[in-house]
This record gives structure tokens, C-alpha cells and sequence, in this order.
């Protein structure tokens, strides 16, 4: 069996506990804020920034090279998206700062990008199962989120949803067929591909640590819009005096 085969059966329950998350079941049915999706644009691209940057740092790696897909590419597609919900977000996240202050990022967040850091540090041969995880789901059901974002969120036709926008890549279909091929074609030994079935586990999970950080500012939010208004303070009554 292939790896890419063995990544699709390897990590089926932890796609399915992904798609169980409160946000994502939300997001299915459409329930989702433009606070809510921005918040989650942003993190996805320091996400994308983290893998994006260890790929290119190991392009020449036999076990990157073959996945080393530059029309794969989401960090500018994020940045146009969050200049539609939020100019001052778009400024903040500029990559050309190549921002590393973790104190700017959520705690899922962080542990992601450290993630993708150690690997690019120590084990780059692993980061074909961060690729897997983002890059085929993207393409697959993130295209169905497309639709759902732009109906939730009434969005005028081309706006807002460039991050599912592969311009590059025109047949969805043929690209997954090659990227399967490509990830069966690396040089790994089965201890290898356990190793990366595992790190593809734990990418779904850093996923889900990002859904459920995003479910839970809804819900206190939520909390918040149920609290009774403060008490306006009592309007004092001018007595109007006539003089007779």
C-alpha cells in the first residue's frame, strides 16, 4: 500500500473528530461571524507562514523536494482575504516583517508554528504530513467551505475567499491524483512512514486545537450577549419653578 493511502486510512478518525469539532459543525451550517473567520485567517497564516518557510528551506530535501508545490502557496491568498475583513489585521500580519513574536499569536497557534519549527530544525523529512494535512483538505473539502463562506457572510462574488482560490492549479482533480503519486514516490522506509502517519495525526490535532479556541470565543461571546444591560442611573427630575 502506498503512503499516500496509508495517510488517508492512517488518519480517517482524526478527520473525523476535525470535522466534529463546535466550530466546524457551525461552520457546515453556516454559522459563523466575520469576527470569527477573520480570527481564523489569521491564524492560519502564521501557520501557512511556518510550513511555507520550512519547505522552502528544504526544497532540496528527497523527502520535500517531490511535494515542493509552489502553486500551493496560501500566505498571500490569507493576507488579501484579511485585507477584506480587517485592513488593520492585514497591516499587522505584513510578511515582509516575517513577525516571530510569539506573544502575538494564540496559544494553539503557538504550538503549531513550534511544530512546523522543530520539524524544519530537526525533522524535515516529517513535514510532508503537515503538507498532506493543510494542502489535500484544502483543496478537497475547503472547497465546499468557499461556498459556505461566501453565503454566511454575504460576501460579494470574488471577495474574501482568495485563501481557496488555486489559480495555478485549474483541474483540482488531476493535481491530487499527482500529489498522491509524489508522496508515494519519497524515499522512506516503513518505520518512516509510520513516523509520518503519526506526525499527520498530530497535525489534525493541532488543527483541532485551533477549531476549538475559535469555538470557545464564540461561546463566551455568546455568554456575554445574554448578561442583562447595566442599570442606566436614575434620570433626576428637574423641577420647574414659575414665579407668580
Amino acid at each position: 500500500m502506498g503512503l499516500a493511502q496509508q495517510l488517508r486510512d492512517g488518519t480517517r478518525r482524526s478527520h473525523t473528530s476535525a470535522e466534529r469539532t463546535s466550530f466546524v459543525k457551525g461552520f457546515l451550517r453556516g454559522v459563523v461571524s466575520r469576527e470569527q473567520y477573520a480570527a481564523l485567517m489569521g491564524r492560519f497564516w502564521h501557520v501557512y507562514q511556518a510550513l511555507e518557510t520550512a519547505l522552502d528551506q528544504h526544497a532540496d530535501h528527497p523527502a520535500v523536494a517531490p511535494l515542493h508545490f509552489p502553486a500551493l502557496r496560501r500566505q498571500d491568498a490569507i493576507l488579501r482575504d484579511l485585507k477584506h475583513f480587517s485592513p488593520c489585521l492585514d497591516a499587522s500580519l505584513n510578511k515582509e516583517s516575517k513577525i516571530r513574536n510569539q506573544e502575538c499569536l494564540s496559544p494553539a497557534t503557538a504550538a503549531y508554528v513550534a511544530r512546523l519549527q522543530h520539524l524544519a530544525d530537526r525533522r524535515p523529512d516529517l513535514l510532508s504530513a503537515h503538507s498532506y494535512v493543510r494542502y489535500l483538505g484544502d483543496l478537497s473539502g475547503g472547497q465546499i467551505l468557499k461556498g459556505i463562506t461566501v453565503r454566511a457572510l454575504r460576501l460579494p462574488p470574488g471577495a474574501g475567499v482568495d485563501f481557496y482560490e488555486f489559480p495555478l492549479i485549474p483541474d483540482h482533480a488531476a493535481f491530487k491524483t499527482a500529489y498522491r503519486a509524489a508522496l508515494d514516490s519519497l524515499p522512506l522506509t516503513p518505520e518512516s512512514q509510520a513516523e509520518i502517519i503519526a506526525e499527520a495525526n498530530l497535525a489534525f490535532q493541532l488543527n483541532i486545537a485551533l477549531f476549538n479556541e475559535l469555538s470557545g470565543s464564540a461561546f463566551l461571546a455568546f455568554l456575554r450577549s445574554l448578561r442583562p444591560a447595566p442599570a442606566l442611573p436614575p434620570v433626576e427630575k428637574k423641577v420647574e419653578t414659575r414665579r407668580v
